[in-house]
């Protein structure tokens, strides 16, 4: 979503990882036990959001805080407390760490595909479901 974006590149990213099609060495899946800075991330951008908050100290810029709080707040609220995230693999290249999420709200999941920079602040938010 900026100038100097390879658009080209994420998009493939975020079809390999919705599809499976990459099974390189550069994917990985994470066990649930195991969460790490980016999953805290995630736990911490939809609980805020339940309460309507939104830090922007998470996202690369106002912009896409701004364009999470515009598409998800409402969302999210209808979905109830969050019961969990698993991540369900990532795919990481030189600019940007792609992954997708299972995410477990009181009434029902939901896919999500974030696309995190390598400075680890959000950059993408794509729902699939």
């Amino acid at each position: 979503n900026t100038t100097n974006s390879n658009s080209s590149m994420i998009a493939k990213n975020i079809h390999d990882i919705v599809t499976g099609a990459s099974k390189d060495e550069s994917m990985s899946i994470k066990m649930e036990s195991k969460k790490d800075k980016l999953d805290s991330l995630v736990i911490n951008i939809i609980t805020d959001a339940e309460a309507s908050v939104i830090n922007t100290k998470y996202f690369e810029n106002t912009e896409t805080a701004e364009k999470f709080r515009n598409d998800m707040i409402e969302y999210i609220k209808t979905k109830g407390k969050l019961k969990g995230i698993f991540n369900q693999g990532e795919k990481i290249n030189t600019a940007s760490i792609v992954r997708k999420y299972k995410i477990d709200f009181e009434n029902g999941s939901a896919i999500w595909v974030i696309i995190f920079s390598k400075g680890n602040k959000i950059l993408v938010v794509n729902r699939m479901q």
